[in-house]
C-alpha cells in the first residue's frame, strides 16, 4: 500500500499567464524538478495566475454569489480558513462565486487525468473560466492532490510563497473551491477572481 506522503504532489513551477493569453512565464519555485511536477511529502502544490484586460460590466446574474450550502463541507471549510487567513492580514473576505465554482469543478475532474495548470486539451487552466462564462479581469489557481484534510491542504498552500500570494492578493474579491475524491485521491482547486 502506498503511503500518504508519496501521493502528495507539488509542481516545480509557478506559472503566470498575461494578456493576450499567448505567453506563459514559468519560474522555479524552489522544488526539485522531475518534468512538470515533482512528488514530495506535504509540499506545496501548483499555483498559477492570469491577468486579462478589464472585463465588461457584468449582469447581476453573471457574478451572483453561490449559496455556500452548495459547496461540500471540505470546500466550505477551505473558504472559511482562506477568509480567516485574509482577515489576519486586514484583507476583505472573498465571496463564493458560482462561475468560479463551476470552473473549479471542471478543473478538479481534469486533475485526475493530468495534475497540471495546463488542461488535458493543452489549454491554460484559465480557459475553464471562459468556458463557464465567468466575467473577470484577473484570476489565480491553486491546486493540490493527496492532502486528506482541509488543515493539511491549507498548511501546504500557506507555506508556499506562490499559493500564499494567491490567497492574500488584495485585488481578488471572489473565490470558487472544489474538493473531490477520485480513485481514493483527494483533489483540491481554489480559483480566485477579480
Amino acid at each position: 500500500m502506498m503511503k500518504l506522503a508519496s501521493i502528495l504532489t507539488a509542481c516545480a513551477l509557478c506559472c503566470t499567464v498575461n494578456a493576450p493569453w499567448t505567453t506563459a512565464v514559468c519560474r522555479p519555485s524552489g522544488l526539485p524538478s522531475q518534468g512538470p511536477c515533482a512528488v514530495a511529502s506535504a509540499t506545496p502544490t501548483p499555483t498559477a495566475e492570469a491577468t486579462k484586460a478589464p472585463a465588461p460590466t457584468a449582469s447581476p446574474e453573471a457574478t451572483a454569489p453561490v449559496a455556500e450550502a452548495s459547496l461540500d463541507a471540505y470546500a466550505r471549510a477551505v473558504v472559511e480558513m482562506t477568509n480567516d487567513e485574509r482577515a489576519k492580514q486586514g484583507l476583505d473576505a472573498l465571496v463564493v462565486d458560482a462561475d468560479a465554482v463551476a470552473a473549479a469543478q471542471l478543473r478538479a475532474a481534469e486533475l485526475a487525468q493530468s495534475f497540471s495548470h495546463t488542461r488535458p486539451n493543452g489549454e491554460s487552466c484559465f480557459t475553464a473560466l471562459d468556458e463557464v462564462g465567468a466575467v473577470y479581469s484577473g484570476a489565480g489557481e491553486n491546486i493540490a492532490r493527496g492532502q486528506m484534510t482541509v488543515e493539511r491542504v491549507m498548511a501546504s498552500w500557506m507555506s508556499s510563497p506562490g499559493h500564499y500570494a494567491n490567497i492574500m492578493r488584495e485585488s481578488y474579491t471572489r473565490i470558487g473551491v472544489v474538493h473531490v475524491v477520485i480513485d481514493g485521491v483527494h483533489l483540491w482547486v481554489q480559483l480566485f477572481l477579480r
